[in-house]
């Protein structure tokens, strides 16, 4: 209770209304994780006009490379359909597609094996 009142303010500055809203999409992403343990790629992205010269893809391999060796997948998920082929380029398979309630984004969850 007390780190949610910390970060209430600043999360009331950043999000306004649409505090509930991303509140509903951060429950919804927590409930799909993976059951057992697993290393998750929280955030990736870049700038739209970098993208396609490889950028993205040695930021991830250079973040999955540090995974090997720990027995461990790793775990992502996107809301952004065009993202599925890169990710699974790098190793990903979708396990699963799902919606946030209350007619919220699409996700695709993605799972990369363990790596030795």
């Amino acid at each position: 209770m007390l780190t949610m009142l910390l970060h209430a303010w600043p999360l009331w500055r950043a999000l306004g209304g649409s505090i509930g809203r991303a509140l509903a999409v951060s429950n919804a992403i927590s409930a799909h994780f993976p059951r057992e343990a697993a290393w998750y790629l929280h955030i990736a992205g870049c700038d739209p006009a970098a993208q396609g010269r490889g950028f993205g893809a040695a930021a991830v391999r250079g973040g999955l490379d540090r995974l090997l060796g720990s027995g461990l997948p790793a775990y992502l998920e996107t809301a952004t359909e065009r993202n599925l082929a890169f990710y699974r380029a790098l190793g990903f398979e979708i396990t699963a597609e799902w919606s946030v309630p209350k007619g919220g984004p699409r996700f695709w969850s993605m799972l990369r094996p363990a790596s030795s």
